[in-house]
Order: C-alpha cells, then sequence, then structure tokens
C-alpha cells in the first residue's frame, strides 16, 4: 500500500486511481532532471508503459499540438508529466497535476548549461568542431533566456516562458510563493538524495527513488570560467540567486520536520544504491532496442 502522503503536500485531493499518487516533474533544465527522469520511470514504470505519460519538449507551440491531439479519455488518464516547461502551460489536465521541481545554486546551473552547450549537446543551438574554441564570452552575452534568472522564468512564465513585467522584488516575492504555495514540494540538486526522499515523503512513494547520474559533463572538456565570467553569470541572474537564497532556507526547514524519519530512509537509500540490482540493466536494454526502433523507422522512411 501507498504511504500516506505528508500533510504539508498543498492539493487537498489527488485525482486518478494509480498506486502512485499522480506527478508532473517541473524540469528545470540542468538540474539533474535526466537522473530524476530515470528515477520516475522506476517508480511509474507502469504508467509509462500504458501511454500514461506526457513529455513536454521545450517547444510550446508543438507541445500543445502533440497534447491536443491526445483523445479526451487519455488526457484524463495522464498519471505523470515530464520535461521542460513552465509551470503555467494553458494545458489544464497538466497545471492540475501536483508538481515538483528541483532547483540549482544559478551559477553553477548556468555553468553546467554552458558547459553542455560546448560539449556540442545541444545542436541547435552549438555544433562541436574539433578545430573550433568555444567562445564563453559570447555565448553569455548572447542574450538566449536560459542564461538570465530562467528558474524564476520556469516557475512564473507562461506557456511561452513570458514572466511578468514586475520588478526585481516582486519577482522574487512571486517566485517564492509559487515554490511554498503552488508546488506540492521541491529539492535542491545540492541535495539530491534528500530531495528525493522529501519527494517520497511528501507524494506516499511506497519505494524508495532509486537512481543513477545521468548527462554527465565530460571532464577532458571542461570550461575554464574566469572571474569575469562568474561577474557576468551573477548579474544576469541577480532575481534566480535571491529566490534560491529563500526556497533554499525553506527547504531545510521542510527535512527538519521529517526527521528522524529521512536520516533513516537516507540510510537505507545509500545501501540500495550501492546494490542497485537488475532494473538498470533492464532500462539499458530497453533503451537500446527502442533506439533501434527508431533508427529502423528512419530507415524505412528513406
Amino acid at each position: 500500500m501507498c504511504r500516506k502522503a505528508h500533510p504539508f503536500f498543498s492539493p487537498e485531493t489527488i485525482p486518478g486511481s494509480h498506486l502512485n499518487q499522480p506527478i508532473r516533474f517541473l524540469h528545470i533544465p540542468k538540474t539533474a532532471g535526466s537522473t530524476f527522469d530515470e528515477c520516475l520511470f522506476i517508480l511509474y514504470w507502469l504508467d509509462y508503459l500504458l501511454g500514461r505519460r506526457f513529455t513536454f519538449t521545450g517547444k510550446p507551440v508543438e507541445d500543445a499540438r502533440r497534447y491536443h491531439r491526445l483523445t479526451p479519455a487519455t488526457r484524463r488518464r495522464l498519471v505523470i508529466c515530464t520535461g521542460h516547461a513552465p509551470r503555467r502551460t494553458g494545458l489544464a489536465v497538466i497545471d492540475a497535476m501536483p508538481t515538483v521541481s528541483l532547483l540549482r545554486d544559478p551559477i553553477e546551473r548556468v555553468k553546467s548549461f554552458c558547459q553542455h552547450v560546448s560539449e556540442g549537446k545541444s545542436p541547435a543551438i552549438y555544433r562541436r568542431d574539433a578545430a573550433q574554441v568555444f567562445d564563453l564570452d559570447a555565448f553569455l552575452a548572447s542574450g538566449r533566456m536560459q542564461l538570465a534568472n530562467f528558474q524564476t522564468r520556469m516557475l512564473l512564465g507562461d506557456e511561452a516562458y513570458r514572466q511578468p513585467a514586475d520588478t526585481h522584488p516582486a519577482l522574487v516575492e512571486k517566485a517564492v510563493a509559487m515554490l511554498e504555495k503552488d508546488l506540492a514540494c521541491f529539492g535542491l540538486t545540492e541535495d539530491f538524495d534528500r530531495s528525493l526522499l522529501l519527494f517520497r515523503q511528501v507524494l506516499g512513494w511506497d519505494q524508495l527513488p532509486l537512481y543513477r547520474t545521468r548527462n554527465s559533463r565530460n571532464p577532458q572538456a571542461l570550461l575554464n570560467f574566469e572571474p569575469r565570467h562568474l561577474q557576468h553569470i551573477e548579474a544576469l541572474n541577480r532575481v534566480d540567486i535571491a529566490v534560491y537564497e529563500r526556497a533554499r532556507a525553506e527547504y531545510y526547514r521542510r527535512l527538519e520536520q521529517l526527521q528522524p524519519q529521512l536520516d533513516e530512509d537516507l540510510v537505507l537509500l545509500r545501501a540500495a544504491l550501492e546494490r542497485p540490482g537488475p532494473i538498470f540493466t533492464v532500462i539499458d536494454i530497453a533503451r537500446a532496442a527502442k533506439k533501434k526502433l527508431l533508427a529502423l523507422r528512419r530507415e524505412e522512411g528513406n
């Protein structure tokens, strides 16, 4: 039986009849979301297999069209939603889902995003060439919205990531209120294990949230962030930095409410992570089979 959800879970009722609570993961880029995605796959594997999942791609117009192509019955059966999209998508079923998210120190998040792009992992932004040196100064000055207060934009922005035209203090207060009152729960990338256990307590998962680290940086191609780069990143993220400081304090306040159960669960989780069993082998086989199937379909289409 699913464990009882913790009382500071915000919605009073949760629609659906699944063993786990319905959930939306608000995936802010470069906050260990790929790692958490695999954790969710283990917890919600049946929903994944039965098509009770919707995944955002970060392209609002295309995502909305794909959602509206679903039948009304399929929309009502959705149990899990993941991917890159703002908190408010304009899609009623998804916006009503209990939502969790991970925040990260804004400077570290932007550094990680720059590293990710420099490795050619976002070819629409930058294609890595062995003979080309990634120009970090030019990239930070490019005006890309992922570089500037993007965590706040994900929390407060509309379906096209447009955030309210408010003052700095007003944006901070609105973002903090969103975290504290609208989201079911939020965690910190820097305290990942305990964040997962906090999610477990709040959403009532009966299993330990197992995971592997995914989408790691290439240690052979690390960017060198000079003081001027860090100053530039800080200047671009003053709202996010203020929001993160407030959110971090609230996060640790919530952890204190769950002691000593959380400490006991942490010991169990870390022991389980040392001997995860065959589950990840099964995931890798399934992922390889899916990749092969997609390749065959592309060949048939040519």
